[in-house]
């Protein structure tokens, strides 16, 4: 049977061509009135619903959720006056806040386009779909969206609130939230603010839980981390090996922030320079979980079955530890993000170390296609700030890998 030859095309010249310049499309609506009438009467609707259905907040603003039409960037919403743009949570929504100044500016441009087919800045407008209140299901994590509240009296919560820029905003929304929960009954276990993150870590209870789903300062409200941590054991006696040499004075250096680590293991200690602990109260540094001990062996060693065929282990890294969490599901008191920004930068202004590995992952913050938070946003915050390089894992390693088959004792 005979076959079709490949079919070789020669390559013609890229010719460069000028830039065009960027015209937007017609998005103006073909019934303007009828266009008014329906903005207007979405507007009135979430101005109703939000007066009526939130609470707390820092100042008087109502938030609005934005629905923008389909295929559009996100308008110049802030270009309102009274009208300030907080969050863009998907492609299509964004959260504003607007004074009454702000919703009283909107209402004259769209009573403009009805007298005389005419507003300032009218592509602001036509961008929009329809307006609504951010509603508790909103707000739910994906944890929580998934298993509910815990079946506990009492349990934590992380809330986070709306990012604001201005520190003195930052400072006024989280003093304000603090002051609210613990009037409702909350206990404040921990708290962060940062440029782009303001999370809090509540105490609460089945009776007051739901009051922050509807809390207007509130983005998402989620359930604590749930690390996961399993590995196999390794069966190899490590009294087989001669002893460890100490890697060469120049050796790269990589921190493993986990769960701490055994300091005295005889396939590790030459190798570590540091050892520190960054949980608070206690601050310890001793792995009790065994994670941080397995990490580490897989930072320094790589294969460790290729070390265990050659019968030795010649370590070529400075090896330092950071514990930045407690694997026993019990203390979830403050938050890991502080825990790992400290630790970062101790081990890189006493060490130069600017390779940092995180082998865990936050079974409760699946990454959900909106906005990057949390320990996400830290790590990409520190990694533009100082340099430095995460290596954090994408998933759990085949049964088959030599990872998984090397089969690493935390203890050895």
């Amino acid at each position: 049977m005979p076959y079709e030859h490949i079919k070789i095309s020669r390559d013609e010249p890229i010719r460069e061509r000028h830039p065009r310049k960027f015209i937007p499309p017609n998005i103006r609506p073909a019934d303007i009135p009828a266009f008014v009438t329906n903005m207007r009467a979405s507007l009135a609707q979430a101005q109703q619903q939000a007066l009526s259905e939130d609470v707390g907040g820092f100042d008087t603003r109502l938030l609005l959720k934005v629905n923008l039409r389909e295929g559009l960037m996100a308008p110049a919403l802030g270009d309102i006056p009274g009208i300030t743009v907080v969050s863009q949570e998907e492609k299509s929504v964004v959260l504003a806040f607007a004074t009454t100044a702000g919703l009283a500016e909107f209402e004259s441009r769209l009573v403009s386009l009805t007298q005389s087919g005419k507003a300032t800045r009218e592509a602001i407008l036509f961008a929009i779909q329809s307006f609504d209140r951010w509603t508790p299901e909103n707000r739910k994590g994906a944890a929580l969206a998934a298993n509910g509240l815990p079946n506990r009296s009492e349990f934590f919560l992380d809330v986070e609130l709306w990012p604001m820029e201005s520190p003195r905003e930052r400072t006024r929304i989280l003093d304000a939230f603090i002051e609210w929960a613990q009037a409702q009954g909350f206990v404040v276990s921990d708290q962060l603010s940062q440029s782009s993150l303001i999370l809090v870590r509540l105490r609460a209870n089945a009776t007051n839980a739901d009051l922050l789903l509807n809390h207007r300062d509130i983005r998402t409200v989620d359930l604590p981390p749930r690390m996961g941590l399993a590995f196999d054991l390794l069966t190899a006696d490590v009294n087989q090996f001669p002893l460890v040499p100490a890697p060469p004075d120049n050796a790269p250096r990589i921190a493993v922030l986990d769960s701490g680590i055994t300091a005295g293991h005889p396939l590790l200690s030459a190798a570590i320079g540091d050892a520190q602990g960054f949980v608070a109260p206690d601050r310890d540094t001793a792995d009790m979980a065994g994670h941080g001990t397995f990490v580490s062996g897989l930072a320094l060693y790589g294969d460790v079955a290729a070390q265990i065929r050659s019968g030795q282990f010649v370590p070529q890294l400075l090896l330092f530890s950071g514990r930045v969490f407690n694997d026993d599901d019990l203390d979830e008191t403050t938050f890991v993000e502080k825990s790992v920004e400290e630790a970062v930068r101790y081990f890189l202004q006493n060490y130069q170390c600017r390779v940092f590995n995180l082998s865990y992952g936050d079974m409760n913050k699946v990454y959900d296609g909106r906005h990057v938070r949390g320990l996400a946003y830290t790590l990409d915050r520190l990694s533009r700030e100082l340099g430095v390089l995460f290596v954090v894992p994408t998933g759990k390693p085949p049964s088959a890998g030599p990872i998984s088959r090397s089969r690493i004792s935390p203890r050895w």
